[in-house]
């Protein structure tokens, strides 16, 4: 009988043996074979799938919610009222509700001026991941400070370090501070999002 063995260990899950169990019939030396469970490269590939993911950046009491949905994202920041933005032709829609009817239905416009800027409300570009911009060690994947600038539309001068961890459930970032604070941004529900458009009225 094989020896019990951990079935997982820092990310690692045990898949089978060095050499083969049966019929040995002299000294053999053998030993456990892990492979990685979650993989980066795997997960950013799913990321960039149309069938989309969801992103939630936790700061201190407030959360920022963003499902992505092929052309349709919807919306949720520091958890006020959400937003649904739609793209048909390259042109951007938003589907909000306002003031002058009471905040009852929702309405369909063509989005005026610059394009909203994703990223500042997920903090981390999650588009523009890549697996070289990581190394890994002991379960947790860390971001090279060389990439900072291309991930943070914020002041990478008060970045201390960005420490990821991978699991079933998808991406968990770590973001910490050089003056003590830090916030954290999970991707998840990766290929399983899907966002439904609320009905709306056109304008």
């Amino acid at each position: 009988m094989p020896p019990e063995v951990p079935e997982e260990i820092n990310g690692y899950i045990h898949v089978g043996w060095s050499e083969p169990l049966e019929n040995i019939r002299q000294y053999t030396r053998i030993h456990a074979v892990y492979e990685r469970a979650f993989t980066i490269g795997d997960t950013i590939a799913g990321i960039g799938s149309e069938n989309g993911f969801t992103v939630e950046r936790h700061m201190n009491e407030m959360v920022n919610t963003l499902k992505f949905d092929g052309e349709k994202i919807y919306v949720d920041a520091y958890g006020q009222d959400p937003v649904y933005l739609a793209s048909e032709e390259d042109v951007l829609y938003v589907i909000d509700r306002y003031e002058f009817d009471d905040y009852t239905d929702w309405h369909k416009s063509e989005w005026i001026g610059v394009p909203p800027d994703l990223e500042d409300w997920m903090l981390i570009d999650i588009l523009s991941l890549q697996e070289e911009m990581f190394a890994y060690s002991e379960g947790t994947y860390t971001l090279d400070q060389s990439d900072y600038d291309e991930l943070f539309e914020i002041d990478i001068d008060t970045i201390n370090a960005v420490a990821l961890e991978i699991d079933a459930k998808g991406m968990h970032f770590r973001v910490s501070f050089y003056d003590g604070n830090a916030e954290e941004v999970f991707v998840y529900h990766i290929n399983e999002t899907s966002v439904e458009l609320p009905e709306y009225i056109e304008e």
